[in-house]
């Protein structure tokens, strides 16, 4: 399965990042979301849904998205 280097970025008191291998099909999605999702908080618990799959230490707490301001992916 392909995979693509993205650093992940949640904000919210302050900023954590951490850079992770995610496949190509979890990065279109991404990209879907950002495209077509117009309710901000659909679109990041949809986010955080991503980005709780993969390990990342820094965000345990990503699964509880409603906490979060903002969910960012870009390549790396």
């Amino acid at each position: 399965m392909t995979t693509r280097p993205v650093r992940i970025t949640a904000r919210q008191s302050v900023y954590l990042a951490k850079t992770v291998d995610i496949t190509e099909q979890d990065y279109e999605t991404y990209l879907s979301i950002c495209e077509n999702c117009r309710d901000v908080d659909e679109q990041d618990q949809r986010l955080g849904e991503i980005a709780a799959r993969y390990n990342m230490n820094l965000f345990e707490h990503i699964q509880h998205s409603d906490a979060l301001e903002d969910i960012i992916f870009e390549r790396v």
